[in-house]
């Protein structure tokens, strides 16, 4: 296309080059390595759990990981329309959320590498992570004329809560499915062996952080799927924002803590479990999507507008 329309204000192609993408990548890959780094010092300071060598020693996974999490976020920010409070709304709830379900887990899976006195000081954290990167993004790609809503429209209550309950039992069904095929293939050794602290928990506690997460990644996506007006474009949007911040950027904190072929293993298995999920979730909440789930993704398949 060669204009966007963003709540009454066309935005030209020219407003995305490649030099204000590339300027994007810089300010969000800086802020979010930056504010997680000095997040980490002031835990190291004045929290149990961490030490300023292991600060500097994570440095570089923190660069990495802003590296990407700046290049896919970017990416997405500049085709999504709405007002600089609406993008805030939408990557801080999806940072954030995200980051919450996978502090959750971490807790729950390898304890060692989320101790639990520093659980409260993470979640705190990363709410300001999420801030900046949010704001980051807004600032960048919004221009500041643009004007809108800060909240979407959402949908009726009653599809709403289908949407919330379809979203979380399809990441449940996928989290034990994909979950048991990969334990059985690959990385049940090391649960059994407890390799670098990681643990088997009890079934009932499995099964509610499937469900927790589940919820969590659903509502994490409803302001960006109820913003972006296309089905094909929300839902891959949808599935590549959950991949990322899900999987590869929290896995890619671990290298060198856990063992490479865990994390691969990892990585697949998210997506396998996230990325679905998030093409479900962007069908049913969805803006203006159509009441038949069969059709909306149909014009996912399509990449036509349900108009």
């Amino acid at each position: 296309m060669a204009s966007i329309l963003k709540s009454g204000v066309v935005v030209t192609a020219s407003e995305h080059t490649p030099r204000r993408l590339g300027l994007g990548i810089l300010v969000v890959s800086v802020t979010y390595a930056l504010t997680l780094t000095v997040a980490d010092a002031w835990a190291a300071a004045f929290t149990v759990g961490s030490s300023t060598t292991e600060v500097a020693e994570r440095l570089p996974v923190r660069i990495a990981g802003g590296f990407l999490l700046g290049f896919t976020l970017n990416l997405l920010a500049a085709q999504m329309p709405g007002s600089r409070r609406r993008h805030f709304l939408v990557w801080w709830s999806l940072v954030y959320l995200s980051t919450v379900g996978v502090i959750i887990e971490g807790r729950v899976f390898a304890p060692n590498l989320v101790p639990l006195a520093t659980v409260p000081w993470d979640l705190a954290a990363q709410a300001a992570v999420a801030a900046t990167v949010a704001a980051s993004l807004a600032f960048v790609h919004v221009p500041e004329r643009t004007s809108g809503a800060t909240m979407p429209e959402l949908p009726d209550a009653r599809r709403l809560l289908v949407g919330l309950l379809v979203g979380t039992m399809t990441y449940a069904v996928l989290y034990f499915v994909v979950g048991a095929l990969n334990y059985a293939l690959v990385t049940g050794p090391y649960y059994e062996q407890s390799v670098e602290g990681l643990v088997n928990p009890p079934l009932q506690v499995v099964f509610m952080v499937f469900l927790v997460r589940g919820a969590l990644l659903s509502i994490s996506l409803i302001p960006l799927v109820r913003t972006v007006e296309t089905p094909r474009q929300r839902a891959w949007m949808a599935a590549l924002a959950v991949g990322v911040l899900t999987g590869f950027l929290p896995l890619l904190t671990q290298v060198g803590r856990l063992p490479v072929i865990v994390l691969v293993a990892s990585s697949y298995e998210i997506v396998l479990q996230v990325c679905p999920t998030a093409v479900v979730v962007a069908a049913i909440l969805g803006k203006d999507a159509s009441t038949s789930f069969r059709t909306e993704i149909r014009q996912m398949w399509r990449g036509r507008s349900t108009q």
